[in-house]
Parts: structure tokens; C-alpha cells; sequence
């Protein structure tokens, strides 16, 4: 229930600025809630809502600041906190520090959630700035790649990994 309150909220946001149309709603609500992913995104690749005019217009409705991520640099992500399973999991990217306090791009100003993890699992405050959601998938994967590619990762494919031949370690009780 507490994702259909987050979604109607977005919507409303949205059709008090005549972005989406009222008659709409109802519709894009329904057919949401049979998608595995995020509601900006299905917004901006399903409904092809422009995804810049969204986040101006949450910018201004939830009071968050929002930031063009497009020519970002990506070194300012903090490296010790690139945690791709939370970062996939919300949507959410780590930005840069500030003091103790990590500010975290997203696309949805109500996932409140997302940052509560994130500062949980950093053990820094946590403060949103939205970001229009192409701009946060295509920096998103600039910096897991980059990290991917620092680890030498890429380097690695399905059929290197398929050769390798693991063993189980005896120990020495189960000899005698």
C-alpha cells in the first residue's frame, strides 16, 4: 500500500502540472502495478513522458533540488561506498560527500526508503537531490562500469569463468 500512496502522489504532482492528463491516471496507475521497475522509469521508457520535464516538476512540487547529471564527474563518486546491489536495488546513486553527509541522486523524490538504507548501510546522513531518470541510468552505469573496469572485471568473460575447474578443500580429518 505504502508504494501505491508514493506512486499516486508522483502522479497527482504530475497532473497538477498537466504533465500527465487527469483522465490518465487512473490508467497509468493500473498498468503500473504489473511492471518490475521503478515508476519514473516506466513513466519515461513506457508512457515516453519526457523524463527532464518530470523531475523539474518534482523538483518544484516536493522542494528537493535536482541537478543535470549529464556531464557529471563521475571521480567524484566516493569509491568506498559504490554498493551496485543498492544502487540497483533503488535506483539510487551515492553522488559525493560533504562533510558526513552523502548526497544520493535519484529519480523519485518518495523513496524515502532508499535513503534510509543507504545511510544504514554508509553510516552517513543521507540527502536527496533529484535527477532526471536517463541522466541517472546513463551515469549510473558510467561509474559501475568504471569501477568494473578499475577491478579488471571486464576482462573476465562466461567462457574464462566456465573453464575454471573448482575443487573442494579436504581437511585433514576427513583423510585419516
Amino acid at each position: 500500500m505504502k508504494g501505491h500512496h508514493q506512486q499516486s502522489s508522483l502522479l497527482s504532482a504530475l497532473s497538477k502540472h498537466n504533465l500527465v492528463p487527469e483522465e490518465l491516471v487512473d490508467e497509468i496507475s493500473a498498468t503500473f502495478l504489473q511492471q518490475k521497475k521503478p515508476f519514473i522509469r516506466y513513466l519515461v521508457e513506457d508512457k515516453n513522458y519526457n523524463a527532464v520535464s518530470i523531475v523539474s516538476i518534482l523538483s518544484r512540487s516536493f522542494g528537493y533540488p535536482h541537478i543535470d547529471l549529464k556531464n557529471f564527474d563521475t571521480s567524484l563518486v566516493p569509491e568506498g561506498i559504490r554498493n551496485e546491489k543498492l544502487i540497483h536495488k533503488h535506483n539510487a546513486l551515492p553522488l559525493f560527500l560533504r562533510g558526513k553527509v552523502l548526497f544520493v541522486a535519484m529519480s523519485d523524490p518518495t523513496n524515502l526508503d532508499a535513503l534510509e538504507e543507504i545511510q544504514f548501510n554508509t553510516g552517513f546522513a543521507t540527502e536527496l537531490v533529484l535527477t532526471d531518470e536517463n541522466s541517472l541510468q546513463s551515469c549510473i552505469d558510467k561509474v559501475l562500469e568504471e569501477e568494473n573496469e578499475a577491478l579488471g572485471i571486464t576482462d573476465i568473460d562466461a567462457q574464462e569463468l566456465s573453464d575454471i575447474d573448482v575443487q573442494e578443500e579436504r581437511k585433514e580429518d576427513d583423510v585419516a
